[in-house]
């Protein structure tokens, strides 16, 4: 099936993703300094908060673009991509996940904990998988899938 989508927008998107991936990777490297330094923490959890909604609109796009159905909630995103067999229903429900962990980061910061954190970066394996669906996607879309200068993994670019 072909599907007619603005690749130069979902693009943004999703090098916008591989640079906040490239960034947690980064982060990890220097150990679990959130846990300890206030900074740290501040930093990560924005971090996070601005992968989570580039992911939402990753997904909410290509819902909306591929005419798939209309999302009432973040985590319909996941749900109608699962339905038409975008992504798996199991991945549907890691990035469903994700949607909690958003609306703490947004509506109560305050509340937010280290396990929070941890728990948030423990899922990040599932934004890859999600990726990994948005270029199989793309290539039948007949779109060009083109490794990123930062991250050294693979984002969309118009032919």
């Amino acid at each position: 099936m072909r599907y007619h989508v603005d690749i130069e927008r979902l693009g943004v998107m999703a090098g916008d993703i591989e640079r906040y991936l490239s960034d947690v990777e980064e982060l990890l490297g220097r150990g679990e300094r959130w846990r300890t330094d206030k900074w740290e923490f501040y930093a990560t959890s924005m971090l996070l908060f601005s992968l989570i909604n580039r992911v939402l609109d990753l997904g909410g796009e290509l819902v909306m673009e591929l005419k798939l159905g209309i999302p009432h909630h973040y985590r319909d995103i996941f749900a109608i991509l699962a339905r038409n067999g975008m992504i798996g229903p199991d991945l549907a429900d890691d990035l469903g996940r994700l949607v909690y962990y958003r609306n703490l980061l947004s509506h109560e910061y305050q509340r937010v904990t280290e396990e929070d954190i941890g728990a948030i970066l423990g899922q990040v394996g599932g934004i890859d998988r999600f990726l990994t669906a948005v270029r199989r996607i793309s290539r039948e879309e007949g779109m060009q899938v083109k490794v990123g200068p930062l991250s050294g993994r693979e984002v969309l670019q118009k032919r």
